[in-house]
């Protein structure tokens, strides 16, 4: 999985448009749409700015852009390696088998 799925998966869930997220988060609708069609990558302030909003984890979606989460780079450490071997192992907030489909796409007309 990208990190525009996961994003996109994570806003529908919650039944929010682009504009609406965009909003709160204080982003262009057009920059969120890139992210989520991984035309770009996010900021680390975007990045923590939306897993905020949507509430997934932040150290996930760093790993799905192929970053370290922050508190992970530098000299690897054993706390550091277990740290990163729990994230890699599995993500206890992942969208893919807790999305159920929307009656109404809140993508319509973006």
């Amino acid at each position: 999985m990208k990190l525009g799925t996961y994003i996109k998966t994570f806003r529908r869930k919650q039944k929010t448009y682009q504009k609406d997220l965009a909003l709160r988060i204080m982003i262009t609708p057009q920059y969120l749409n890139d992210l989520e069609n991984n035309r770009r990558e996010p900021s680390d302030s975007v990045l923590q700015k939306l897993s905020d909003a949507l509430g997934f984890d932040l150290d996930f979606g760093y790993l799905l852009i192929g970053k370290l989460p922050p508190d992970l780079r530098g000299t690897p450490t054993k706390d550091k390696m277990a740290k990163a071997y729990k994230i890699m192992r599995g993500n206890s907030k992942s969208p893919v088998r807790a999305v159920k489909p929307l009656e109404s796409n809140p993508d319509e007309g973006e």
